[in-house]
């Protein structure tokens, strides 16, 4: 028996397609399959982004930039169409490198335009982007309307670090404010934790406008000096919030997320004070994890103690438990390396090879979810030998199909496991693909 698959995520659905033939002695092939509801998931992010990262991915050509070669580190899109990526850029003729850029993307296919960089070796970084979430029905979905200011901060490494460059673009306009700015890193105490934490402070020595550049060595400052001329290397993306599965226990379904503040080292006494940005947290942050077969949401453990954000469950998916979407109630400074555990739900899904990988979530100044939906529980489909197809969430439909195109039909009396039928006379093939209806049934 031979097997082939295909996914989809357009009508969020898995395929499985079967050739059938007449039994015989021969190998049977098991596949399994993943189905992420929230369509394909933004690529994995580490904790604090580096550049280059050590992914092992080989750089590329930065699309529409003629002599950029790189790494893409992450995208965001507003409903605009609009799209902000971060790239790790290599050294060329123009500016050197390793380099973070931010680069604006403008709905409608007009030419992209740098809007900030990381050049110090080991350097700082604190990105923001600011909006209104509205959504569709005047309900947020987790997407910024549009983009109306992108910022980027970035400074020399701690703790000695003294220079630093602040970004800040308007899209309506497109000009590009850049101001240099100079401080240095100080010992701070958190009243709450009593640990001690450099923090940068500075102030503005000179600011420049203009439009915002088509290419990366065009970032200059007064008097024609080019920012991206310094030997940047190993940057560091400061200000971050990254969520991770936990704890998962498949026998109560339970799953447990946390949020991190990356800490780059210190202790946080008094002669060895924690190195890395704090992280504000805003009344009214989300985050939001989306999966299958999403139940039971609620918050414990310290992300729920009001010095933390006094985090609680805003919204969830009630009629099929697609998402959770947790909130800040409070507004808070988290000290590098603060743990916020205790963001809890059940389902009955599937863990993935994503769940154990770090996400980078945006933080301070616009909603913690704006880099993306949390990979969560996936859907899957199997092939057993003996031809049995399984699925872990019985209230899943079967459906099968002579092609991809259809028609689709149910298959009725099926929970959780199907065998394939051998056809008597010649062969055929068939296609079968779950339907995931509402989650009803409680566990």
């Amino acid at each position: 028996m031979n097997t082939n698959s295909c996914v989809t995520t357009q009508n969020r659905s898995v395929f499985f397609q079967v050739n059938q033939l007449k039994r015989r002695a021969c190998p049977l092939l098991a596949a399994l399959l993943f189905l992420a509801l929230w369509g394909v998931p933004a690529e994995p992010r580490a904790a604090a982004a580096t550049c280059p990262p050590n992914n092992g991915v080989v750089p590329g050509p930065v699309p529409g930039q003629p002599g950029e070669t790189g790494w893409l580190l992450n995208t965001e899109k507003d409903d605009k169409g609009n799209v902000i990526e971060t790239w790790c850029l290599q050294a060329n003729a123009s500016h050197g490198g390793p380099d973070f850029g931010s680069l604006w993307r403008p709905a409608g296919g007009g030419p992209s335009v740098w809007i900030g960089a990381c050049v110090f070796p080991g350097g700082v970084n604190r990105p923001n982007k600011q909006f209104v979430d509205v959504g569709p029905n005047g309900k947020p979905n987790g997407v910024p309307d549009e983009f109306t200011k992108v910022t980027w901060f970035n400074v020399e490494p701690p703790p000695n670090g003294t220079h630093d460059w602040d970004f800040s673009f308007d899209p309506a306009s497109g000009n590009l404010i850049i101001n240099k700015t100079s401080g240095g890193w100080v010992p701070v105490v958190n009243t709450n934790t009593g640990k001690v934490r450099f923090a940068y402070t500075n102030k503005v020595i000179g600011s420049v406008t203009n439009p915002a550049p088509t290419n990366f060595g065009g970032l200059k400052f007064t008097n024609g000096m080019q920012i991206t001329s310094t030997s940047g290397s190993n940057g560091v993306s400061g200000e971050a919030l990254a969520a991770a599965l936990v704890n998962y226990s498949s026998n109560s379904y339970s799953w447990e997320y946390a949020l991190n503040v990356p800490n780059f080292g210190g202790s946080g006494g008094t002669s060895d004070p924690l190195v890395g940005l704090d992280v504000d947290v805003v009344a009214g942050d989300t985050f939001t994890i989306g999966g299958v077969d999403i139940n039971e949401p609620f918050v414990g453990g310290s992300a729920e103690l009001t010095n933390n954000g006094g985090w609680t469950v805003e919204n969830y998916d009630t009629a099929y438990g697609t998402y959770v979407t947790y909130v800040a109630t409070t507004s808070a400074s988290l000290d590098p390396g603060t743990v916020l555990d205790g963001f809890f739900f059940t389902s009955r899904g599937s863990l993935s090879s994503l769940d154990g990988v770090p996400w980078d979530l945006s933080s301070s100044n616009e909603f913690i979810g704006s880099s993306g939906t949390v990979q969560g529980p996936l859907l899957t489909l199997a092939l057993y030998p003996g031809n049995i197809l399984y699925w872990p969430i019985p209230t899943a439909v079967l459906q099968q199909a002579p092609s991809v195109a259809g028609p689709w039909t149910d298959i009725f009396g099926p929970s959780g496991t199907y065998e394939i039928p051998i056809p008597t006379n010649g062969s055929s093939s068939a296609f079968y693909r779950l339907r995931l209806g509402p989650a009803t049934e409680s566990h």
